[in-house]
């Protein structure tokens, strides 16, 4: 089962999940939970990373990563095909 909560920030609700490991072992269905796998993954090999909420196109609903190195450079990764 997928630990879940929703917290309100800005005025609309957004889904949490409490942990990494459901996801892994349920089938990952949006991006969002790309995305949370994704972050987890590259926090977990030290990097600084940060997961993205806001829209694309025609203002669907989207989240992808974002990574700050040392020297102050972002990079953007798309979850769910893996380009930065």
């Amino acid at each position: 089962m997928l630990e879940t909560r929703f917290v309100k920030i800005i005025s609309s609700l957004v889904r949490v999940v409490q942990c990494a490991q459901p996801l892994i072992f349920s089938h990952i269905q949006d991006c969002e939970d790309h995305s949370l796998l994704l972050c987890s993954l590259l926090l977990g090999f030290g990097l600084d990373a940060y997961v993205c909420v806001g829209t694309k196109g025609r203002g669907t609903a989207h989240t992808w990563v974002a990574t700050v190195s040392s020297e102050g450079l972002i990079t953007f990764w798309e979850s769910l095909t893996g380009h930065r």
